[in-house]
């Protein structure tokens, strides 16, 4: 996939393998956790996440 990273190819099958679409989740960002629902991965390749206090685009991160 690296090849194809600077023009987004890859992203239609990063989201065709991406488990956690429509799922609740939380994401530890830095120091800040992000609860909430996984709507899609982006056009920059950035999930976003439906909270409490909005919509959230978050380019990293891990799923706890």
């Amino acid at each position: 996939m690296y090849d194809t990273y600077q023009d987004g190819k890859f992203l239609d099958d990063y989201r065709a393998h991406f488990s956690d679409l429509d799922k609740n989740v939380q994401i530890q960002c830095a120091q800040k956790t992000f609860t909430g629902k996984v709507l899609r991965i982006d056009k920059a390749g950035r999930l976003v996440l439906k909270t409490a206090e909005g919509l959230q685009k978050l380019s990293a991160g891990e799923t706890i």
